[in-house]
């Protein structure tokens, strides 16, 4: 009997070896990830908050301006392009840093709002307002333009320019074939409004000419700039 009992005792810790080892398998397994888990992808999320994690984005967007002023986005720092897809219900704002948008696009000739740039590449979403989705780039694969604005789409640009609360928030600036000839704006906004021309008039037809009569006083009515 004692014999028996002297054996029991010697595999003792042998099982308890064996049953440590069997918990830290399981540990292992379950840390590692190897159990089966539905993947929810960072898009799909019903709470938007930062995602360390890129993903593809892939489309052809209207480049609103670069920095809050020209971009009418308040939250931007000023070496950000923004660029959009407005869709039905909300819009993509997609924010490249200047180190990323300078090595594509030429800030000169190609960073004015209305210009349709394609891009392709991977970006970080940030956060979502009211149905609107905000991402960062994280990597580019094409950034180019691609078309110009019509003149119904500048014409819009132009007017949502014009806001202001005082009469000296305008200025006046002259339009240039086909576009009006008299331009009254918010005078923050003048040198992004006269690319604007410039980049629309450069595609239009050489043919297209007038002369534009003195733009004699500008003044704010009803939160709008008005030439006479």
């Amino acid at each position: 009997m004692l014999n028996i009992r002297k054996h029991s005792l010697s595999r003792f810790p042998i099982l308890m070896k064996k049953l440590s080892f069997l918990m830290i398998t399981i540990t292992l397994i379950t840390l590692t990830g190897c159990t089966i888990k539905p993947q929810i992808q960072p898009w799909l999320q019903d709470t938007w908050t930062i995602v360390t994690d890129t993903i593809p984005y892939s489309w052809e967007l209207n480049l609103a301006g670069l920095g809050p002023d020209e971009s009418l986005e308040q939250t931007v720092s000023e070496d950000t392009l923004v660029i959009k897809k407005t869709f039905e219900d909300h819009s993509d704002h997609v924010f490249i840093d200047r180190q990323s948008w300078s090595n594509y696009l030429d800030i000169q000739n190609d960073i004015i709002p209305g210009n349709i740039v394609r891009f392709a590449g991977t970006v970080k979403a940030l956060d979502a307002a009211a149905g609107n989705h905000y991402y960062q780039v994280a990597t580019i694969d094409e950034l180019k333009i691609i078309w110009q604005p019509t003149q119904t789409e500048v014409e819009n640009m132009i007017e949502k320019y014009g806001y202001c609360e005082t009469d000296n928030d305008c200025t006046g600036i002259y339009g240039q074939c086909p576009l009006s000839c008299q331009i009254a704006i918010n005078k923050k906004y003048q040198t992004t409004v006269e690319k604007i021309i410039t980049n629309f008039r450069n595609h239009q037809s050489p043919q297209c000419t007038y002369k534009c009569m003195e733009i004699k006083k500008v003044s704010c009515d009803n939160y709008k700039c008005v030439a006479e």
